[in-house]
């Protein structure tokens, strides 16, 4: 971290500035000359007013330039002689541009773009006034572009927060301090020109007696800001990971609900007719709408400690996303994201406490939503089914008055709508392959159970 310090007096006799050879006097600061000098559409960063980190890495990624060169590219002199092919494209480039000058005010907390004019006109008002005026070049290097520093809100953020300890720690009150800042990105590290005063007297009515700050101070200024470097783009991809995964999970979560509402939507088939997965399902829902016929509570929180209908969930959750191509890769994209942030390992305790907090809820969260769609669909289609049964039976029992069991071939008994042996042996087959599969479910959750209560501390995880 390399940081530059000095300040001019009037009268005070000074050595050229070892950046720009000049002699950075009273005058050099109330003349204007220094505005003009960090405010150069040569050197000055631009960024525009709806952009942040996770936009402009998107930009540098899709344009494949190192953060080097693509914040070179975003120059004002680069910006403005940027050629459009298409005359409508470079207008609408000619508005974002529009006001922006890259110089900014310290301790603003939205990052605008000031005049230099303005800017000028503070500085020529100090020409007669016997005060201090103090200038810090502030370069992170390579600590600037290893950590990805593209938003001009970040430095705003952290510039912003060290200054206040810095002019504290130095007896000067940062609500009376004037300044104007400005991002370069004109070398090969992005830094920070800062320069600053009173804007008035202190209650003895006096302005700073000395330019000096104590050399504790600045160090740990130094010290701070390269520390918010690293704890801040380690909160920002954090931020990025977590908006990537709610955004994926939202996703799931409307694929999930169309897939259901299409299924639903879809001609009913005969027994003999289901596919594999669809007897899956069509069992797995048979056990929650039983389990939940004698529950209160219609939630997926209300069989949190019922392994045997936390399973049949899942089996539905896996023979949907099995058989929907679209929704498979969304949730493998998930997954893979939250194994991302979940292996994330991060230096600064507050981001890793937010890291452990989200992995540690968002698995859940996924669980209850998934589960919570799943149970409601179920109970919806048993509505539905003993909807059609009631209207069956109605049937039946108008059908029975023209029918009578005695007169039917040996064998055979009324059925709605089907008279034959084969008909009344596919009924007997499905009833018999449900009941076996139940009792078989429960013997497999009986001794789950006995398991259990020997093994202390498993928590059981079903979805994911």
């Amino acid at each position: 971290m390399y940081l530059y310090f000095e300040f001019a007096k009037p009268k005070m006799k000074k050595k050229p500035n070892k950046n720009t050879h000049k002699i950075h006097n009273y005058e050099y600061y109330t003349s204007g000359r220094y505005i003009d000098y960090i405010s150069r559409p040569s050197a000055v960063y631009i960024q525009n007013d709806n952009e942040n980190r996770t936009t402009l890495l998107a930009e540098m990624d899709s344009k494949k330039l190192n953060v080097n060169l693509f914040m070179k590219s975003k120059l004002l002199i680069n910006q403005l002689s940027e050629k459009h092919i298409d005359g409508y494209g470079f207008k609408e480039e000619s508005k974002k541009l529009e006001g922006k000058t890259g110089l900014h005010k310290l301790f603003e907390k939205n990052l605008i773009d000031i005049d230099p004019k303005e800017a000028k006109e503070e500085f020529k008002k100090l020409e007669n006034n016997n005060q201090f005026i103090w200038e810090i070049t502030l370069n992170p290097g390579q600590l600037g572009i290893d950590n990805q520093m593209v938003d001009k809100n970040e430095w705003n953020e952290i510039l912003n927060k060290h200054m206040k300890s810095l002019l504290k720690a130095n007896k000067l009150d940062p609500n009376k301090i004037e300044g104007y800042w400005a991002l370069h990105s004109n070398s090969k590290y992005p830094h920070i020109h800062l320069g600053f005063f009173e804007k008035e007297t202190n209650h003895s009515n006096n302005y700073r007696q000395s330019g000096k700050f104590s050399s504790k101070s600045v160090e740990r200024f130094k010290y701070l800001f390269e520390n918010s470097i690293k704890t801040q783009a380690e909160y920002q991809n954090l931020f990025s990971l977590k908006n990537s995964i709610w955004n994926n999970r939202k996703e799931i979560k409307e694929l999930f609900l169309s897939t259901i509402a299409l299924k639903n939507k879809q001609e009913t088939k005969s027994y003999e007719a289901l596919s594999a997965n669809e007897l899956k399902i069509l069992n797995a829902s048979k056990v929650i709408a039983n389990f939940y016929k004698n529950s209160k509570s219609k939630s997926y929180a209300a069989a949190k400690n019922n392994l045997e209908v936390k399973e049949a969930i899942n089996d539905i959750y896996e023979a949907i996303v099995e058989n929907n191509q679209k929704l498979a890769l969304a949730v493998t994209k998930y997954k893979q994201e939250f194994e991302s942030i979940n292996k994330a390992k991060f230096s600064d305790k507050y981001s890793a406490g937010l890291k452990d907090e989200f992995v540690a809820n968002e698995k859940d969260e996924f669980e209850k939503q998934i589960g919570n769609i799943i149970v409601k669909q179920c109970l919806k289609m048993n509505a539905k089914e003993k909807e059609v049964q009631t209207s069956l039976n109605y049937q039946e029992k108008d059908l029975k008055q023209d029918f009578n069991d005695d007169e039917l071939p040996i064998g055979l008994s009324f059925y709605p709508y089907k008279y034959d042996e084969i008909s009344k042996l596919k009924r007997m087959i499905r009833s018999l392959n449900y009941e076996f599969n139940r009792l078989s479910r429960s013997q497999k959750f009986q001794a789950l159970r006995k398991y259990k209560k020997n093994i202390s501390g498993v928590k059981s995880k079903v979805i994911l």
